[in-house]
C-alpha cells in the first residue's frame, strides 16, 4: 500500500477521535453538533489536500523517508530561474521516478546544464550522489553529479563453424 493511504487513515482516526470527544463533552447540543460536523468535514478535506499534492514537486529538504545516502539517476530537469530547479529522478531501489524541487542556486543550475550537455554528447547517464544530504546545501548548494559511461555494446556473436565438403551429401 502507498504511504498516502496511511496518512489518510491517520487523518480519519484523528477526525473520529475529535468527533468522539465532541459527542461526550458536557456541553449543549449545538456546539457538540458543530464540532462533529467540523470533524466530519476534515475527512474529505484531508483527502483533497493529499491528492492535490501528488503531482507537485517535493522540496528536497522535505524528504524524510528515503535513504539519505541513496544515489539517483537524473531523468530530466526544468529551471525556473530565480525560483527553483525541478528534478525528475529515479532513486536506487525504487520502481517509480520522483519529482523534486531544489532551491535556486545559479551554480547548481549551471553545473546541471553542463553535465547534461556532456551526458548527451557521450550518451552517458547522469547520477546524483547524496541528493538528500543536508551537508550538500550547507556547502552553498554543492551537488555531486557524475556521468556514468554508457554500457558496452554487446559483443558480436562468434562466427559460424567452417563448412566442410561432405561427399555423401546432396549439397555441394
Amino acid at each position: 500500500m502507498s504511504l498516502l493511504f496511511y496518512f489518510y487513515l491517520a487523518a480519519i482516526c484523528a477526525a473520529v477521535l475529535l468527533a468522539t470527544v465532541a459527542i461526550w463533552a458536557p456541553r449543549r447540543t449545538a456546539p457538540r453538533a458543530a464540532s462533529v460536523a467540523l470533524a466530519v468535514a476534515v475527512i474529505p478535506a484531508s483527502y483533497a489536500a493529499l491528492t492535490e499534492i501528488l503531482g507537485k514537486p517535493k522540496p528536497v529538504a522535505h524528504e524524510w523517508w528515503s535513504d539519505r545516502s541513496a544515489s539517483a539517476v537524473l531523468l530530466g530537469t526544468s529551471v525556473d530561474e530565480g525560483r527553483a530547479i525541478y528534478l525528475w529522478v529515479h532513486l536506487d531501489g525504487e520502481t517509480r521516478p520522483r519529482y523534486y524541487e531544489l532551491p535556486w542556486r545559479r551554480t547548481v543550475a549551471e553545473r546541471i546544464q553542463e553535465v547534461t550537455d556532456e551526458a548527451i554528447r557521450t550518451r552517458g547517464r547522469i547520477e546524483i550522489k547524496d541528493l538528500f544530504s543536508s551537508r550538500a546545501w550547507d556547502n552553498l548548494g554543492f551537488i555531486n553529479i557524475e556521468i556514468a559511461p554508457p554500457s558496452a555494446p554487446p559483443l558480436k556473436p562468434p562466427p559460424p563453424p567452417a563448412r566442410m565438403f561432405d561427399p555423401r551429401g546432396d549439397v555441394i
